[in-house]
């Protein structure tokens, strides 16, 4: 089995956190998520910091054939793609009466994260399979892939929507966040040149000094009118790759303290090991408290904002376990309905 990284499985679950504590401010509160300083900001890293990490601990030195293959795309298929599909039609067919073929219609909604991730892993997979064996040509394809991404997200707001195999497949998100996951492979694939460099702590300065005057740029509109050019710009790649690597850069630096038995270490990597888990149990267990926009309209009062809404979160999370706990007790249950055998 493949050895834990610490710092990797406690930024995972502070990742996971910032998802729940998201979606409690849109769902439940109803708040906007451009409305919100605290939902802008965790924004802006959360989402890509998912996807970097998930190309992160993707690489691996090993050689590839047609049995490697299929074998890791299907494993990633029965973890990814048979749990997300049961649970969505738990939640929306059994608990909100929608039609059996919603799915097919509406396409993942909320449930895309899972849907995009394996997508990522298919072209990932795919692009190894082809060219393992030339380092230079692999790069850059995977370079390539990573740019076009970006440019058509980027180029295609607006009419790529009308793609009907959108839908089904949420290729805007593959679109947006596939660089992302090709960053963290090549961050992995040069792992000490990429620790070297976020380790400087001139460079981890200037990321914190840059992430924090682009997102003043970015919540003031201060020279980036919305939905310009460079508003889209500053906001899809300054801002998300500065405070991915400003993120990463402080887990980093802080390692240690993150394999310790803390009481906020330890808590944040076993959270980190069970977020497909608490992504696809979470939508169940978010409640109504739309009478709660008035106190935190305006970003008037911040820190009753962060401290409520982390402490849902954070419930909402232990729920999520415990039902997690429940369910994989069952041998049958945890392979088939996750997808991947379990250990408590």
């Amino acid at each position: 089995m493949t050895q834990r990284i610490g710092y990797i499985d406690a930024l995972r679950g502070f990742t996971m956190l910032l998802v729940v504590f998201s979606h409690i401010e849109a769902f439940c509160y109803d708040i906007p998520f451009n409305e919100s300083i605290l939902n802008s900001l965790f924004i802006t890293f959360r989402m890509p910091m998912f996807f970097f990490i998930s190309g992160y601990i993707a690489y691996k030195k090993e050689l590839w054939n047609f049995g490697t293959y299929k074998k890791k795309l299907t494993k990633k298929a029965l973890i990814q793609i048979i749990p997300t599909l049961v649970f969505f039609h738990l939640y929306f067919v059994v608990c909100h009466d929608t039609p059996i073929d919603y799915f097919l219609t509406e396409g993942p909604l909320g449930f895309w994260f899972t849907i995009v991730l394996f997508e990522m892993y298919f072209i990932y997979y795919s692009t190894l399979l082809l060219c393992w064996n030339n380092e230079r040509i692999n790069n850059l394809i995977f370079i390539t892939i990573a740019i076009l991404g970006q440019i058509i997200y980027i180029g295609g707001i607006g009419h790529y929507y009308n793609l009907g195999a959108y839908p089904l497949l949420s290729l805007i998100n593959l679109s947006r966040y596939i660089s992302f996951f090709i960053l963290g492979h090549f961050c992995r694939k040069y792992d000490s040149t990429f620790k070297k460099i976020i380790s400087n702590d001139k460079i981890k300065t200037t990321l914190i000094l840059l992430f924090i005057t682009l997102f003043i740029f970015e919540w003031k509109k201060y020279l980036l009118p919305e939905f310009s050019i460079l508003h889209v710009i500053n906001y899809e790649i300054f801002i998300r790759w500065i405070g991915l690597s400003m993120v990463f850069a402080l887990f980093y630096h802080y390692k240690e303290t993150f394999n310790t038995e803390s009481i906020i270490s330890k808590p944040l990597r076993f959270i980190g090991r069970h977020t497909l888990d608490i992504y696809l149990l979470h939508y169940f267990l978010l409640p109504e408290l739309s009478f709660m926009k008035e106190w935190f309209t305006d970003n008037k009062n911040i820190v009753g904002e962060l401290t409520i809404t982390l402490s849902l979160s954070l419930i909402i999370i232990a729920i999520c376990l415990l039902i997690s706990y429940i369910i994989r007790s069952s041998q049958f249950l945890g392979r088939n309905l996750w997808g991947a055998k379990y250990k408590i």
